[in-house]
């Protein structure tokens, strides 16, 4: 999937939302964006995750390949009696701080995350439009896949985090953030879109 600055403004506009750092002054004022595929096939690393920011020169934008979607084995082992959580398209307010996940460093939730509940186990995401839940402290974090390069299928690195496919892509984002520590407190929000969104 491809993603570029312009569309990502196109789509900002199409929502009606400004990024983060569209009037401001401070740097690192960062946009976490995810991108979810057309596409509905589980267990693949299909969507995209970025950064963007902009600074005295202008737009920044980093995008990786990645999931917005949970792994097959966790839509059929729900971990939650009531369905694998899927996050739903649109603004997350203040939904991370830069924390650990399972002792590393990773976004880590802290704020409200709004989206569906999967308990069919029909090896399909289930999302209804009107049919949307709200979870805190549901564990819905950002973070990579395995420890060392890439995998291949999601697996179980997603029970409805958002995570990038290899570590070193993981790395260089936390490494962002940290940056942006310095300007701002530790809470960022979370923009997720459709491919279609993006035109």
């Amino acid at each position: 999937m491809i993603v570029s600055v312009d569309k990502l403004m196109k789509a900002y506009q199409a929502v009606g939302r400004e990024p983060f750092g569209y009037t401001s002054g401070k740097p690192y004022d960062l946009n976490l964006i995810g991108v979810r595929s057309s596409d509905n096939t589980p267990d693949v690393f299909n969507d995209c995750l970025a950064v963007m920011w902009k600074d005295a020169f202008g737009w920044n934008l980093v995008a990786h390949e990645a999931t917005t979607d949970p792994g097959l084995y966790y839509l059929n082992n729900p971990i939650n009696p009531s369905g694998t959580f899927i996050m739903a398209p649109g603004f997350h307010k203040g939904l991370w701080k830069l924390g650990l996940h399972k002792g590393y460093e990773a976004f880590q939730q802290i704020g409200v995350a709004t989206g569906w509940r999967d308990a069919d186990r029909d090896n399909e995401f289930d999302m209804v439009a009107g049919k949307t839940v709200q979870v805190t402290n549901a564990g819905v974090n950002m973070h990579r896949a395995k420890d060392e390069g890439e995998s291949q299928v999601v697996g179980k690195w997603s029970a409805g985090c958002q995570v990038r496919k290899r570590d070193d892509d993981h790395e260089i984002v936390v490494e962002i953030a940290k940056r942006s520590l310095n300007y701002w407190n530790n809470s960022f929000s979370y923009m997720l879109f459709t491919e279609e969104q993006l035109g």
